[in-house]
This record gives structure tokens, sequence and C-alpha cells, in this order.
């Protein structure tokens, strides 16, 4: 017996059991949809529209008001569609999708590709860049942090009757946001970044062409900046060297102290900082808060005229942290000292001899690269170049590993290996009696005698 079939009289559709028919009329038929404000997607149950707006438009700010849509003619209640914010009827706002880790220290926020603009990726980037800015100075003002742009596009090509699709993703650079100040030079930055990746990406592939911008990511985590603090003792091997000034502070002064050692050395223990609290008002401090962050540095440079590199030293390695981009009168290499959360600055008073290994050989070393000379003059023409690529650390090979060969020959194919061979035979005739037709029925004309192959 075929089970009985209950229609909607509304839109012919069938169902099996009643109560479906009812939940179907009810939700489908029946009262008011509910839809969001922002990205304008429809909801017949409340709940459904309620946990949309909690997961997707939590950061959006500002009054969100439902909007209910009449199901019998599909309008809008226009009276409901008012929000306490006049100008919001015109402003277009998107549907952003966040997700988080490692309780909250990463986040991403995810803007889907939508409305006019995703045929052309530069023009779809500037009309969110609202949106971006807006995403980065809520973040910023709550917290230091560190974040690059991604814009994920699909290109599509004919090959014969099909379709091929392509989504690759394009990446801007990565910036350090410590003020909302920051935003604006390296969103910019961000953006020409993607721009220049994806121009780039169409000069290599062909027959590729553009469908459409899929979505912009946002990804930012949270950034702790290395600042000093009180004192911390050498390392042994830094220590030997003779070549660092390691203020003996119980303060959080010890950036003050360092560069005020470098300013006025004294031979007699130049480590104790009364020495120089005579000398505290000569730098200029205002609107630098102790310890004093790497990020900061700059900002004190302009303001005391004065040139400072950081130098940073972990696992026996010395590497530069901060490359000064002033060109002061007075130039301070400052050192860097970890211990678990703690930082401690000092002053780096002879590099040459730090750098050295201990012979009788004197060298002259590069604050870009670290790489030593033989005479100052070969440093002085060396360093118009290095300059150029910022700090980097030079690694010479070792006894153990100093031949240097390509070995990745896999990575070049396809597979490991493929083998296609050609053999050209010559064909000489074959001369036999019949076989038997009980046994065999192959009659031999001719052997291939192998003559060659490609």
């Amino acid at each position: 017996m075929a089970p009985a079939k209950f229609e909607c009289t509304l839109c012919g559709k069938s169902f099996t059991r009643r109560f479906a028919l009812e939940r179907h009329i009810r939700t489908i038929h029946g009262g008011e949809s509910s839809k969001c404000g922002f990205c304008g997607q429809n909801f017949n149950r409340k709940d459904n529209y309620l946990r949309h707006l909690k997961s997707h438009h939590q950061q959006g700010g500002g009054p969100v008001e439902e909007v209910n849509v009449n199901k019998t003619n599909g309008t809008v209640d226009e009276e409901k569609l008012q929000t306490d914010d006049p100008s919001s009827e015109n402003d277009e706002v998107d549907c952003f999708k966040e997700e988080e880790a490692i309780n909250g220290n990463l986040r991403k926020y995810s803007i889907e590709g939508k409305g006019k603009f995703i045929f052309d990726p530069l023009s779809y980037l500037k009309s969110k860049d609202d949106e971006i800015r807006s995403v980065l100075r809520k973040e910023v003002l709550r917290k230091h942090i560190k974040y690059y742009l991604t814009m994920q596009v699909r290109f599509k090509k004919q090959k014969g009757d099909a379709i091929e699709t392509t989504e690759p993703h394009f990446h801007g650079r990565c910036h350090i946001l410590l003020k909302p100040e920051d935003i604006e030079q390296s969103l910019r930055e961000s953006v020409m970044k993607m721009i220049n990746s994806f121009i780039e990406y169409q000069r290599e592939v062909s027959n590729w062409t553009l469908d459409r911008v899929l979505n912009v990511n946002i990804h930012i985590a949270s950034y702790i900046p290395i600042k000093g603090s009180s004192y911390l003792p050498l390392p042994a091997k830094l220590a030997k060297k003779k070549a660092i000034v390691n203020p003996q502070n119980n303060d959080h002064k010890c950036f003050m102290w360092s560069v005020l050692a470098a300013i006025h050395p004294i031979n007699v223990h130049p480590e104790r900082i009364i020495n120089y609290v005579d000398h505290t008002d000569e730098l200029d401090f205002s609107d630098i808060p102790f310890p004093v962050k790497v990020a900061d540095i700059p900002k004190f440079e302009k303001r005391n005229d004065m040139s400072v590199n950081v130098f940073s030293y972990e696992r026996g390695i010395l590497f530069p942290l901060h490359l000064t981009k002033e060109r002061g009168v007075r130039l301070v290499n400052i050192l860097v000292i970890n211990e678990g959360e703690k930082s401690h600055y000092c002053w780096i008073k002879n590099l040459n001899r730090l750098l050295g290994n201990g012979d009788d050989n004197q060298h002259y070393y590069c604050h870009y690269c670290l790489h030593g000379f033989t005479k100052k003059r070969l440093l002085k023409k060396h360093i118009p170049y290095c300059q150029v690529h910022g700090a980097q650390r030079t690694e010479m090979p070792c006894e153990e590993n100093k031949w240097l060969q390509f070995e990745e020959v896999k990575k070049q194919l396809k597979v490991p290996y493929v083998v296609y061979a050609d053999f050209e035979s010559i064909l000489e005739q074959q001369h036999g009696c019949q076989p038997d037709p009980s046994k065999a029925s192959t009659i031999k004309l001719a052997r291939h005698i192998p003559s060659g192959f490609t």
C-alpha cells in the first residue's frame, strides 16, 4: 500500500506525514522570516538568525536590527528596516567570518567576495579598505599585533569541452602594529604586495583568465615586543671578550644607562650607573615608557639625533635585531641579552672585538651582515651594497659542510625516473621446417637483431 501523500496547496510540495506538511507551511509560507541587516541573509527560524548574528557580526559594532520579510509576497517591512543610525541605510557592511586559536592569540577574519568589484582585485581591495582598517584598529587598540593579508582568487581556462579552474592565494607583507597610526602605511604596502604578486602570476601562467575574487583574509597574531629590564649577568663567552659594558641597574632603565655609558665612556668601573646619574637630563625620553621596547628605538633616535643598532645573542650566536636608518653624529651599538622572560640592554663598546675570534689578526665587521674584512677600505666599499638588504647574518661553511652541490634532482621531475627507449632492429629471414600442428602453431619468419636505440 502506497503511503498517503499530503500536498502543500501553495507550492505543490508533497509530504508523507501531516506534521511535516504543517511544519513546512508554518516555516516557509506562514508569518515573517528574519533577515540579517548586515549581509541580507534570510532565516526562517529565530534561533538560527540569533546564532548568525552572534558568530558573524559580533565585531561589527553599533545596533543590529532585525529585518522582517513577508513570506507571502517576499516584500520587506519598511518600518522595521530602520536602525538607530540614519546613515546606516546606505552603508554596506561585510559579513565577517572570525576564527581564533590559542586562547585568542591567533585570529583570522575572512571577507567573502561579494559585490560588483569581485572581477578586479585592486578595485575589490580598495572597496574593502575601510572594513580591513576597522578590524586592525580594533585589534591594535587592544594589544600589539602582527598581521598579514591574503587574497584568494579563481582563474579558469578552456581545455577542450571542459573548463579547468585554479584558486591560488596571494600574500601581503607581514607587519607589526604597535599603534593605530601605523595602519595606513602597512596596509598600503600589503595591498601593493598582493597586487604585484597577482600580476606576476598572470605573466607566468598561460591561458588562465580571472574569474572572480573569492575572499580576503586578515591573519592576526599577538605580538610581545622585546624590551629591557633590570640587570642580568653576561654569558661567560661574551664576558671574556671584554667588549661589552653591562650596567648594573636595579630599575628598568638599562637602555638609558647603556646609551649614557656610550656617550660618556670611562675606564674605571664603567658598569656602575652612579657614574652617569648627572647626565640623565641629556636624553629625551618623553612619550617613551620604560622599559624601552625595540620598536620605540626609532622614536628615540629622531628625538636625540642619534643612531642606535641593536643586536641580540641567543644560543651562542650574535645577530642584528634593529639597524638604524638614521645617520646621526653619534652611533651606539646595543646588545640585548635574555633570560626567560627578562631582557637586558648592554653597551657594545667594541663590536670588532666582540665578533673577532681572538687571534692577532684585526678584522672590521659589517653591522648589516656581521661579515669581517681585513681592511677598513674594503668594509667601506661593502656597506653601500649590503645595507640595501637590511639585517642579516653571513654563515660560513664548516669543514664537515664545505661542499655545496645540487642534490634534489627528483624535485625537477613529476616522477622520480622516466625512461623512453626506441630500438632499431635488422630483420633476418628464418628458414626451417613446418611446426607440428599438434604441438605448436607459430611459424618463425624473421629474427630481430638490435642495431641501435634512442
